[in-house]
This record gives structure tokens, C-alpha cells and sequence, in this order.
């Protein structure tokens, strides 16, 4: 194999992996946060969270951002998330 070959097909399992990270994020706030809107995007191990869900009513930005954290926390501890923006609203904001 040529060696561009190769660099192709490493970068090409390296994004798999972040694509994969970045739907099972998706999928973990979905099932926690039912009637919400989430848009979840980023690579390598810096992600923005965009939620809008009325869960939120009444909580602070804070409250909000722990309930997130609390959701992602193992990939946090385990470095597949380095860095995460997060965005909360809900729908009458």
C-alpha cells in the first residue's frame, strides 16, 4: 500500500471514531432529555452541546450545565471529551 494510502485510511478510522462519540453523546442526551431539541457537534474531543428543552424551567445556567456534565461525565474521565461548550435554553428563551 502506498503510503497515502494508509494516511487516508488511518484519518478515515480516526474521524470514525469521533463521529461515533459524537452520536453516542447524541444519543445519551436524547434519551435523557425527551421533547428537546439537541444539536451535538465538534471532533476530535472538543464538542458544542445546543439543548432546548424545557427541563430547564427555573434552573440556572449552572443547574443546567451540572445536569449535562452528570450525563457525560464518563467520556469527561476518560478524555474522549476535553472540551465541551454548552449551550441551554428552553423553548421560550
Amino acid at each position: 500500500m502506498c503510503q497515502i494510502g494508509l494516511i487516508v485510511r488511518i484519518g478515515q478510522i480516526q474521524n470514525y471514531g469521533r463521529n461515533e462519540v459524537k452520536e453516542k453523546i447524541k444519543n445519551i442526551l436524547e434519551n435523557n432529555f425527551k421533547k428537546s431539541k439537541i444539536l451535538v457537534n465538534g471532533d476530535e474531543s472538543k464538542f458544542v452541546v445546543e439543548i432546548t428543552s424545557n427541563e430547564f424551567l427555573n434552573k440556572s445556567t449552572i443547574e443546567r450545565h451540572k445536569m449535562i456534565y452528570a450525563l457525560l461525565n464518563d467520556f469527561i474521565s476518560s478524555g474522549e471529551i476535553h472540551a465541551l461548550t454548552i449551550k441551554s435554553k428552553t423553548f421560550d428563551e
